[in-house]
């Protein structure tokens, strides 16, 4: 069913490359997870702040992209 397939995908969302997190905070609010990275360890912290002070911290999943390629 394509209502079916359209609502699984708008229910996870990406940020790749995510800063400090303006878009993944906006996306949170309206789907259901979302994935954010960065390879800046700085970006990652202030990432993991707003996500906090948002109080979406359990929408948003959040890794420093860095860990991958070591």
């Amino acid at each position: 069913n394509i209502h079916d397939l359209l609502t699984y995908v708008s229910s996870l969302t990406g940020d790749v490359f995510s800063g400090v997190g303006p878009l993944a905070i906006s996306a949170a609010r309206i789907v259901k997870r979302v994935f954010a990275n960065d390879l800046n360890p700085y970006a990652v912290e202030y990432l993991e702040r707003n996500c906090v002070l948002n109080k979406l911290d359990r929408k948003i999943k959040v890794w420093l992209l860095v860990e991958y390629f070591v």
